[in-house]
């Protein structure tokens, strides 16, 4: 495993267009949950939230739904897990509910009631997750050997999910529910500060950020 501080792990950012890394409640601090956000309004919907929270919204609202991931490393397919179903709706309280308070349980080890449909990718002794993919978007498959920016899926609402979104977390081994979670840079992606986009030459990704692909 890499020396984190000496010699920390980078890879490419794995989306196009712009997003923002929010900070979800109990997540690890080198998780990271990306939703897509339109250039011009700045908006992650394309109607107001009082849809998501008076009612029920098609998924499509949502500027993320179905958007490309691509693969941020060299590396080998651990595991390509799909069938997992997505929410095709959108309600903030029902949704909030079910995955803060009414939170899924495992089965034999599944992740999927968390994680929904999910990549695992090898590379250079550590393993990168990307989760929440939409059901039958994977391009990939187990034992296969994939490259950066190879397209392998699109962004979904599977597992516990409030609103579409990709979540990656670089472990030191495959199993994501035993693995140490890894502190990690980019590259492939500027970051908004202040008042100018700067490029991310291997910084870390940070919550609470707007970032944009390049």
């Amino acid at each position: 495993m890499p020396n984190v501080e000496s010699n920390p792990v980078v890879i490419t950012f794995p989306l196009r267009g712009e997003w923002v890394s929010v900070n979800t409640p109990g997540h690890h601090r080198f998780a990271f949950d990306l939703v897509a956000v339109q250039p011009e309004s700045q908006r992650y919907f394309s109607r107001s939230w009082l849809h998501l929270v008076l009612g029920l919204a098609p998924v499509s609202i949502s500027y993320s739904w179905s958007q490309p991931v691509d693969s941020p490393v060299n590396g080998t397919v651990l595991e390509a897990s799909d069938g997992w179903s997505d929410r095709l709706t959108l309600n903030v309280a029902r949704d909030a509910l079910k995955a803060f308070i009414f939170r899924p349980a495992l089965i034999d080890n599944d992740v999927r009631p968390f994680a929904g449909n999910y990549v695992l990718i090898e590379s250079e002794g550590v393993v990168v997750m990307l989760a929440h993919l939409r059901c039958g978007s994977l391009k990939i498959a187990s034992g296969e050997t994939v490259q950066t920016n190879q397209l392998i899926g699109e962004i979904g609402n599977s597992g516990n999910s409030i609103v579409p979104h990709l979540h990656i977390q670089v472990m030191d081994a495959a199993d994501p529910l035993i693995a140490d979670i890894l502190p990690f840079g980019v590259t492939g992606c500027e970051v908004w500060n202040s008042d100018i986009w700067e490029p991310m030459n291997g910084e870390f990704l940070q919550k609470r950020k707007h970032f944009r692909s390049t």
